[in-house]
């Protein structure tokens, strides 16, 4: 997140980030809020390719069921 928004201060480019992070109070960017309140933003999980921790193991696995209830509540309409 403080990459995106030290880029959108160095003049290249915006970003779509969380309310939250106006907290920021940078004086060189401004927040405009979305006015869609249905507006969702996929995330991603990114990681390192190789032998994952037990730790990670666990958390996919959590994320993985997750997943499969919210899609079972909300299911993707395309």
């Amino acid at each position: 997140m403080q990459t995106a928004i030290g880029l959108v201060g160095a003049g290249i480019g915006i970003t779509l980030v969380p309310a939250s992070v106006q907290v920021l109070h940078r004086d060189d960017i401004g927040f405009c809020p979305l006015l869609e309140a249905e507006a969702t933003s996929p995330i991603i999980l990114s990681r390192r390719i190789g032998e994952p921790s037990p730790g990670l193991t666990h958390c996919l696995h959590l994320i993985a069921q997750l997943r499969s209830e919210i899609g079972r509540k909300h299911p993707i309409v395309s």
